[in-house]
């Protein structure tokens, strides 16, 4: 009976990682299938279900548990992962005892990774005092909205840290991008909605844009809307070449994993081409950083290369 509960076990481990050995799971794998589970192969649940029917008719049950919310087990074996869920969870598989049979544990550690955006982790910093992040608003994904912050501050944290406070009413948004480092910050789920965009004539782009802010260089002051002064041209070029990179990494994964085509109309859009559509405010953001820096970025350049950008997840 040991012999096949340890067969038993290793089957529930497979099943639960879809991997042979390392109880290992990549954050990318559930992002590029937009899975809001694991589920273990029809052909190994049925190798599982006669197993366990024949723990059952033998007297002895499986049971489980997992130590945190995010990561739960049914009592058939089945392993939900929330999509948010980063970490590593504890998943104990329980066989209880007979008269003949003393009862077995075994813990299974189930890690999910962050996603790497160009070479660096997604850090998960979320703004959990923010009014937006309490009120837990769920957003219906259509879409996702480029802003850049149009003031000389490079530091991610340094917003997440200021809109972190349950009176800052004024703005929230899903994630930053470093100026510095090109490191995204996720400062709220992908799904709560957010405060990035406001309203225009025609509808609220926050009911259904994901908002990405974009950090800018310390070395540039914003003399208007549309022109800037820079005092050290290389380093301010460079954070504008780290932000759009990391942005176009970033929008290629979310695209893959909410089932998006930045090619088509209205999904990929800069907060000024949402105000031309009429669902957000009067702002110039990122196009005017990317004209008032003297680059050749453009919105239809940005959207051609996060569709290209998505091949890696085919």
């Amino acid at each position: 009976m040991r012999k096949l509960f340890r067969t038993i076990t290793a089957l529930v481990l497979v099943a639960i990682l879809c991997v042979p050995s390392v109880p290992t799971v990549s954050a990318e794998t559930l992002y590029a299938e937009d899975q809001e589970e694991i589920v273990r192969p029809y052909s190994v649940y049925k190798q599982w279900f006669r197993l366990r029917t024949e723990l059952r008719d033998s007297g002895r049950k499986v049971m489980y548990s997992s130590d945190t919310k995010q990561v739960r087990v049914s009592h058939m074996g089945k392993v939900t992962i929330a999509k948010e869920f980063i970490g590593t969870a504890e998943i104990t598989v329980t066989c209880d005892g007979t008269e003949t049979e003393a009862a077995e544990t075994q813990t299974i550690k189930v890690t999910v990774h962050a996603p790497e955006i160009c070479g660096q982790e997604l850090r998960q910093c979320y703004m959990t005092e923010n009014p937006r992040y309490k009120e837990n608003r769920q957003l219906r994904v259509r879409g996702l909205m480029l802003h850049s912050v149009n003031c000389p501050q490079p530091s991610a944290m340094a917003f997440i840290n200021r809109w972190n406070d349950p009176e800052y009413i004024r703005a929230s948004i899903h994630a930053f991008i470093d100026a510095d480092t090109g490191a995204v910050y996720q400062a709220l789920p992908w799904t709560t909605r957010a405060n990035h965009c406001w309203k225009g004539p025609k509808g609220c782009g926050n009911d259904y844009y994901i908002g990405v802010e974009m950090c800018e260089s310390a070395n540039i002051n914003w003399i208007d809307r549309d022109s800037i002064e820079c005092y050290d041209d290389e380093e301010a070029g460079a954070a504008v070449a780290r932000t759009y990179s990391s942005a176009v990494e970033l929008f290629a994964m979310l695209c893959v994993r909410f089932d998006l085509d930045p090619l088509e109309d209205g999904v990929v859009v800069s907060h000024h081409e949402g105000f031309e559509r009429g669902v957000s405010s009067d702002h110039g953001d990122p196009e005017n950083l990317w004209l008032a820096m003297g680059t050749d970025y453009t919105m239809d350049g940005f959207r051609k290369d996060v569709s290209e950008a998505m091949k890696k997840y085919e």
